[in-house]
């Protein structure tokens, strides 16, 4: 009855949707890792709609990819900028669903009006509606918790690893890829070098 690209579409569109909304309410810290994730996965998405299927309006892989890169980087400013890009993105999609008639967009979509094709245009329109409250959610959160001062104190990867955090208690040297030990110099608690 199902068509493999419908069956796909059915399954993934509600699934991706439920793991954005779970990893999106997890704990302030993990936003922007998350946000990363969440946003990399869509850019995949993205890129196999638009080179392996080729679909000439998927345009989708630039603003997920400017959004996984500003996430990946842990800038809030240009993470906000990223979100409010990919809730435009959304208003194409937005006009598109909802402009004409479900048997109008099952036939424009999927070459099709049968029952599957239906089923997906009605899966298609939640999808884009949860999308666009998705990115209000994680745009609202940005701006709460950059306000709050929260997201500054989170490393940064903007300086391409060379951000470096010592801490005296433990005499350890953290890098976000490895940790070292301090050897102590001199008498000072504070002189530790590597």
């Amino acid at each position: 009855m199902f068509g493999t690209n419908i069956l796909s579409g059915l399954i993934l569109m509600p699934l991706s949707q439920a793991v954005s909304w779970l990893l999106i309410s997890q704990r302030s810290k993990n936003l922007l890792p998350n946000l990363f994730k969440i946003s990399i996965f869509y850019f995949f998405w993205a890129c196999h709609n638009r080179y392996l299927k080729g679909n000439p309006s998927e345009l989708g892989q630039y603003s997920m990819g400017f959004l996984a890169l500003t996430a990946f980087l842990r800038t809030p400013p240009m993470c906000m900028a990223a979100t409010v890009v990919v809730m435009g993105h959304f208003c194409w999609p937005l006009y598109t669903a909802f402009s004409q008639p479900l048997e109008e967009l099952a036939l424009d979509a999927k070459l099709s009006k049968k029952v599957d094709a239906l089923l997906w245009a009605c899966v298609f329109r939640a999808y884009v509606l949860s999308n666009l409250a998705l990115w209000g959610t994680v745009l609202s959160k940005l701006v709460t918790l950059s306000s709050k001062g929260v997201l500054d104190a989170l490393p940064s990867r903007s300086s391409c690893g060379s951000q470096v955090q010592i801490n005296v208690k433990t005499r350890s040297c953290t890098c976000f890829l490895f940790s070292l030990p301090l050897r102590k110099l001199g008498n000072s608690e504070n002189a530790y070098a590597t």
